[in-house]
């Protein structure tokens, strides 16, 4: 029994380790450095935040140039982005005009409820943008969406998979749509 007590503090204690080097508020130096580069957990939300604004915006972006961005390319959780009032403002934006806003999109934006994974960065005509997927809880095969935001979050594009039904949101130009359809 105190073996199993022992390895139970020894798990619990990785784990707080682990969840506090790679936590969006773990310092940039020292063991929570070493933690997120062994574990991949990528750069703090203000790191790949500030990498994404040091890209310029330039012309719309051709298929060809779709790159993910080198070295660890994970970013913020959704919800995480969407703190900022531009890109919470760009999220909310996806959704007007649509007839009905599926209830699992509706209740993330009412209690962040939802499955997302954290943000991709990908590379477009030398601009980084940020790919968010969220999907319904116990069915994210057939009912997610994956957005991409614009560098500031002033602007953001979508898609909408419910079963077989794909809606494009904010019309995104073709290299926008090669994105989104990633990983499909």
């Amino acid at each position: 029994m105190r073996g199993l007590r022992l390895a139970g503090t020894v798990v619990l204690g990785f784990a707080v380790l682990l969840a506090a080097g790679c936590g969006e508020s773990a310092p940039d130096s020292g063991w929570a450095s070493r933690v997120r580069r062994i574990f991949g957990c990528g750069p703090t939300t203000e790191q790949a935040a500030q990498q994404a604004a040091q890209q310029t915006a330039g012309t719309a972006p051709s298929a060809e140039s779709l790159s993910p961005v080198a070295g660890p390319a994970v970013g913020p959780y959704l919800f995480k982005l969407i703190e900022n009032q531009a890109y919470r403002d760009s999220w909310m934006g996806l959704f007007k005009g649509m007839a009905a806003v599926p209830l699992w999109i509706q209740r993330f934006n009412e209690v962040g409820e939802g499955v997302v994974s954290p943000a991709a960065m990908i590379r477009m005509g030398g601009v980084s943008y940020f790919l968010c997927v969220l999907c319904e809880p116990n069915n994210c095969e057939r009912s997610r969406i994956k957005v991409l935001f614009a560098p500031d979050g002033t602007d953001a594009w979508g898609l909408l998979t419910a079963g077989d039904a794909r809606t494009w949101l904010n019309n995104p130009d073709d290299a926008r749509k090669a994105a989104l359809l990633s990983d499909e």
